[in-house]
């Protein structure tokens, strides 16, 4: 497996993201600034980290799984592309009853890497059946 490196800057009280297990598909985003989310509102919450990926990766910031079955905060999943090096935000929803306090080290997202496929656009005056007999069947066409 080819190692591909990810230029990382840290802004004040933001920690670099962490992976646990050399395995693991995503490195956890640590929260640096504390706030609070009001019940069904939404936040950017800082990570005050920023990258420089290579021209060949994407990034996706997703929800760890504790986000939303421990403290009820749903992650909205985010695409960065390589260009973008500005803060990763993570938008944070707080789907509770209650306003959540975010505290200051908290990790409620990871950020994930992706290779970009060279994908060209074909024009076509007709799109013939699929190689597995769906078609144009959608939701629900596979039975249950």
């Amino acid at each position: 497996m080819a190692v591909r490196y990810v230029s990382y800057q840290l802004g004040q009280n933001a920690r670099r993201p962490y992976r646990k297990h050399d395995g693991d598909a995503g490195w956890d985003l640590f929260v640096s600034r504390p706030c609070e989310i009001p019940p069904g509102e939404t936040v950017d919450v800082h990570t005050d980290v920023r990258i420089d990926m290579p021209v060949n990766l994407y990034a996706r910031i997703t929800g760890r799984s504790s986000s939303l079955r421990v403290h009820g905060l749903l992650v909205n999943e985010g695409i960065i592309d390589n260009g973008y090096t500005g803060e990763l935000f993570v938008c944070v929803h707080n789907m509770g009853d209650e306003p959540f306090h975010v505290e200051r080290g908290m990790r409620l997202a990871q950020v994930l890497f992706h290779q970009i496929e060279d994908v060209r656009w074909s024009e076509v005056d007709e799109i013939g059946p699929s190689s597995d007999g769906r078609g144009d069947a959608g939701f629900g066409s596979t039975g249950r």
